[in-house]
């Protein structure tokens, strides 16, 4: 085997984006997280209708999603 690294240099910088790119995006769903859960956490309950609407849209939602 020779004194060569594996990875050339162009695909070093690839692979460092990529890690770069995939750590900012999971910051970012963490602070994303964070800021759903804190107004979670000052809303007030949902009532009975608006419940039945997220039921009916959820399941609008995922029926798109299946025949697309």
């Amino acid at each position: 085997m020779s004194g060569r690294p594996l990875r050339s240099p162009a695909m070093r910088r690839l692979v460092q984006g990529l890690v770069k790119d995939q750590t900012a995006f999971a910051e970012r769903e963490r602070q994303e997280a964070a800021w759903v859960q804190r107004q979670l956490a000052t809303a007030p309950p949902l009532t009975v209708a608006q419940t039945r609407m997220l039921r009916r849209v959820k399941g609008d939602l995922i029926r798109a999603a299946q025949t697309t």
